[in-house]
């Protein structure tokens, strides 16, 4: 098992499109997504969720005056 975040509208999304994406285990459960990896979601779909959740938590870049 593994967390992302995600926005709010995909967090619903994800977890009506798979019973093994369930609210985020150990964390606020209105922006993270705990996958249970039993092979039952699709390989793709992790990846997209996984850049989603890296987009979303990555460092902000400063901007150069």
């Amino acid at each position: 098992m593994f967390n992302i975040k995600c926005d709010q509208e995909w967090r619903d999304f994800w977890r009506s499109a798979y019973k093994s994406v369930v609210p985020g285990y150990h964390m606020n459960k209105d922006h993270w997504n705990s996958i249970i990896l039993d092979g039952t979601v699709k390989e793709n779909d992790i990846k997209r969720m996984i850049k989603e959740s890296y987009d979303l938590t990555k460092p902000k870049r400063k901007k150069k005056n």
